[in-house]
C-alpha cells in the first residue's frame, strides 16, 4: 500500500511540474491603445517613459537613443528580448509612439509580443503596469 502511495505522490508531483499550456496573445482590440502626445512637454515626457518601458518590457539596456527612436540592444538569449521604439509624426503636433519587441531567432516569445507592446504602451501613458 505504501509503494502505490509513493508512486502516487510522485506521479502528482511530475505531472504538476509538466509544462503548462502558453496563454495566447493580446488581440489588437485588447491591448492598451499606442500613446499618442500633443505638445512639446507632453512629448517629452511620455518619450522618457518610453525608454523606461522599452527597457522593463525586454529587460534589455538602451544601445541607441534620439528624439524619434530608440533601440535596445539586440540579443539572441531567451528570457529577453529586442525592442525599438519610433515616435511617428501624425501632424498638428501631435505623435504616435510605438514599440515592436521580438526574441530574434527563436520563437518563444511569440504569445507575448502583444503583450509586451501593451505593457509599453501603458508605462508610456503614465501608468505603472503590473507584469505577470
Amino acid at each position: 500500500m505504501r509503494k502505490i502511495a509513493y508512486a502516487l505522490a510522485a506521479f502528482v508531483t511530475i505531472a504538476g511540474c509538466a509544462q503548462q499550456p502558453k496563454k495566447p496573445d493580446l488581440t489588437a482590440a485588447e491591448m492598451t491603445p499606442t500613446p499618442i502626445c500633443k505638445g512639446e512637454e507632453q512629448c517629452s515626457r511620455m518619450w522618457a517613459r518610453a525608454i523606461d518601458g522599452i527597457q522593463m518590457v525586454t529587460r534589455m539596456r538602451v544601445m541607441n537613443a534620439s528624439d524619434t527612436f530608440i533601440q535596445t540592444f539586440p540579443t539572441s538569449k531567451v528570457g529577453f528580448m529586442n525592442g525599438q521604439v519610433i515616435k511617428q509624426s501624425l501632424g498638428d503636433g501631435k505623435y504616435a509612439i510605438k514599440a515592436s519587441i521580438d526574441c530574434g531567432i527563436h520563437s518563444w516569445c511569440d504569445n507575448m509580443r502583444n503583450r509586451g507592446v501593451s505593457v509599453f504602451n501603458a508605462k508610456v501613458q503614465g501608468f505603472e503596469p503590473r507584469v505577470e
